[in-house]
């Protein structure tokens, strides 16, 4: 099953790909000159669905620092561009819900769902499901 920390690194890796700002493994560090990025959990929810599949959903907060509020607002409709729909790690696609942003002084907080099912027998990603998510979103039937 994925874990925190696969999710984490899969959301990492995108960033990386889409900018060229670094992103800290640690908590916003005030004495770092250049513009950051960091990621972390705001909220876990496992909701059971039936006997066999739990919905699992973590709350992701992507915080971007040091920068003028123009450029917030730029990283942040980038960023909802980037996590848009779904999110694919591990070759399984994981559905985004509710993304946002917020700017707060000099700090931008982009915020969204991240979702998958968990086949409960098997403690594992329930990849019929999680297939059928991925056809439908890329306009399949």
């Amino acid at each position: 099953m994925l874990k925190g920390k696969d999710l984490k690194r899969g959301i990492v890796s995108k960033i990386h790909e889409n900018f060229k700002e670094k992103v800290l493994n640690s908590e916003a560090m005030q004495d770092f000159k250049e513009s950051y990025f960091f990621v972390y959990f705001e909220s876990f929810e496992r909701e059971s669905y039936s006997n066999s599949n739990d919905y699992v959903e973590y709350g992701v907060v992507i915080q971007y620092q040091k920068a003028d509020k123009n450029t917030l607002m730029e990283i942040g409709d980038r960023l909802s561009e980037v996590f848009n729909y779904s999110l694919k790690i591990d070759d399984i696609y994981l559905l985004i819900n509710n993304n946002a942003w917020s700017i707060e002084e000099n700090s931008l907080f982009f915020t969204f769902d991240l979702g998958f099912y968990v086949d409960k027998k098997r403690n594992e990603i329930d990849y019929k499901l999680m297939k059928s998510l991925a056809v439908k979103l890329e306009g399949g039937n």
